[in-house]
């Protein structure tokens, strides 16, 4: 019996970053959102090259600070040195957002969501995208043990197909990553005939979002 599952994509989760309009507040901002990523499983370190680590992040908030603090006593070119330590630490923090919205367009998992990724960083998130109908399939072949799943094909043709199986069908724990694919179908051989199985499928697409599918069950013949 071939079992079947449309599904509508979910449409982008993307993380926002907006600083408050004054120093102090901002401080107190930035802060939090170091806090929140310190320790955070969802977002380890090391960063990626190129992303502000979590002691440059300290270290440029507490600059930040000291600047305000030479504002408030009219320490001459005060007020420069506080606007450059300020706009430092505006591009370090779109950096962070940068990684975590890459985490979150990463995520393949069928029970972390994208906007627990976000939120747990401490950025806000905000809906983005349309929706488009999918298809995503599995039947037995002849052969027993042996069958074939296939999902819709990625647009333009670019990007890969992730598969899964989990003879777990309540918890879906114990996955299995299959082979990925560039096509838009996978062969799957070895199971274990009158089992039941939860299946499992995630469309990469570059610069775009994962598509995440499933599960849909079937019994192996």
């Amino acid at each position: 019996k071939k079992q079947i599952m449309t599904v509508t994509v979910n449409k982008r989760v993307i993380a926002t970053l907006k600083f408050p309009t004054t120093i102090p507040e901002l401080i107190t901002f930035l802060r939090g959102i170091i806090f929140k990523v310190t320790g955070n499983p969802y977002v380890t370190s090391p960063y990626p090259l190129g992303i502000t680590t979590l002691v440059n992040l300290n270290t440029n908030v507490n600059i930040l600070e000291s600047a305000q603090t030479a504002v408030q006593t009219r320490v001459t070119g005060s007020k420069a040195a506080r606007d450059a330590a300020r706009d430092v630490c505006k591009k370090d923090f779109r950096s962070i957002r940068g990684m975590v919205q890459q985490l979150a367009d990463n995520n393949t998992s069928a029970t972390i969501t994208d906007t627990l990724i976000i939120e747990s960083a401490g950025f806000g998130v905000k809906v983005a995208g349309g929706t488009k109908p999918r298809v995503f399939s599995a039947k037995n072949t002849p052969v027993s043990g042996t069958i074939k799943i296939v999902a819709a094909s990625i647009p333009r043709s670019k990007g890969s197909h992730l598969w899964y199986l989990t003879t777990d069908t309540v918890g879906f724990t114990g996955k299995v990553i299959l082979p990925p694919t560039t096509k838009t179908a996978t062969t799957v051989v070895g199971l274990v005939p009158v089992t039941k199985y939860a299946l499992f499928h995630t469309a990469i697409v570059p610069s775009g979002v994962n598509i995440e599918e499933g599960p849909i069950f079937l019994t192996v013949s």
